[in-house]
């Protein structure tokens, strides 16, 4: 995403990312479902308790092929889910259109 003109931060885990959030806040969030410490939908759900972060665009990028956690994690609040690989224009087109308000 760098290319694009987007910063990156990377976090270890998904308390680690939270962290981060508090402390500088960004535009979007880019996560993997399946990462240490804390579940996906558990991280978006604590991301949209903070009412600063209630329209954060939160994109789930994943190597999950089942159909379950898809429901679960537009249910808890996630902007898009992707499933990997994913091609770079449909990632950034997504993005896109979260940052200016349309559909995602």
């Amino acid at each position: 995403m760098e290319p694009a003109g987007s910063a990156i931060v990377e976090a270890g885990n998904r308390r680690q990312g939270i962290e981060a959030l508090s402390a500088r806040g960004f535009c979007m969030v880019q996560c993997d479902r399946h990462m240490p410490v804390m579940s996906g939908t558990d991280r978006i759900a604590k991301i949209r308790k903070n009412a600063e972060w209630a329209d954060l665009p939160i994109f789930i990028v994943s190597a999950d092929n089942s159909s379950m956690p898809r429901p679960r994690a537009e249910a808890s609040g996630a902007t898009g889910w992707f499933k990997k690989p994913v091609s770079r224009d449909r990632l950034l087109a997504a993005m896109g259109r979260a940052l200016s308000g349309t559909a995602a």
